[in-house]
């Protein structure tokens, strides 16, 4: 597997999560997920990530199983294996402003498979 994708946020945040796992949050506070601190309990069980940008705008992120390619390797500050809990098959990597809050839920238009480039 290897995709990339590219964002635009307006939260300084990028967002991981299988919309299932997250979906009992539709009743909560829009901004229930950055406020407070430690991290939300969801955070510290691996039911989502987050990662902060440093700022707004428009991003390309990696998603791979695999390592750095050369070209990433010059920019990379930092690269990790991520570990989320995934139930329905489906992976949110997006803008952190699309965490399902407030009856707003995150309705994927296209869902690739195990083994599907």
């Amino acid at each position: 597997m290897d995709h990339e994708i590219t964002i635009r946020t307006d939260t300084a945040t990028l967002a991981v999560f299988d919309p299932e796992v997250l979906a009992g949050r539709l009743d909560d506070d829009a901004d229930w997920w950055c406020t407070g601190s430690p991290a939300p309990e969801e955070v510290r069980r691996g039911d989502f990530a987050l990662f902060g940008l440093g700022g707004d705008g428009v991003f390309t992120v990696r998603v791979t199983d695999g390592g750095l390619l050369p070209a990433g390797r010059a920019y990379a500050s930092d690269h990790f294996a991520l570990g989320v809990v995934v139930r329905s098959a489906s992976l949110f990597v997006g803008p952190a402003e699309f965490v399902p809050a407030e009856e707003f839920q995150v309705v994927l238009v296209a869902k690739r498979t195990a083994g599907e480039e």
